[in-house]
């Protein structure tokens, strides 16, 4: 159930058979990193397949070619940007751990260790939507 991510716990952890609440994803299981690249692409592909002198009214008035180069620089940014979080492959959660008592949490791009922090310590939860 938790081979999603490769930290390793403690054998006590392992070991004994517990209650607790797990969630975990990473980069490229989330839908985020997929709708930027399709949406780069789209910046990207209009772009390049439109020509500039035509992107004008058709009364003449209004006409910005230079639109099309910056559409086409920011698409190309959007799409590096992607593409490098998909080949990064960060991994960030959790898991409350209630036989010990502890939360677990995790965000490779950060730090690459597991945290912990023990239920006793924390006074307040607060869950803002």
């Amino acid at each position: 159930m938790y081979n999603s991510v490769n930290f390793v716990f403690p054998e006590t952890v392992m070991k004994q058979k517990e209650r607790w609440l797990e969630s975990s994803m990473s980069a490229r299981h989330d839908i985020r990193l997929y709708l930027l690249l399709a949406i780069g692409l789209i910046f990207v592909l209009v772009g390049a397949t439109t020509d500039p002198s035509k992107n004008c009214s058709e009364d003449g008035l209004e006409c910005v070619p230079w639109l099309i180069y910056i559409a086409f620089f920011v698409g190309l940014l959007v799409v590096t940007g992607a593409i490098s979080g998909l080949i990064a492959n960060h991994k960030w959660g959790y898991r409350l751990s209630l036989d010990e008592r502890r939360l677990y949490w995790w965000q490779t791009i950060s730090s690459p260790e597991l945290h912990s922090l023990s239920l006793d310590d924390v006074s307040l939860i607060k869950v803002v939507i």
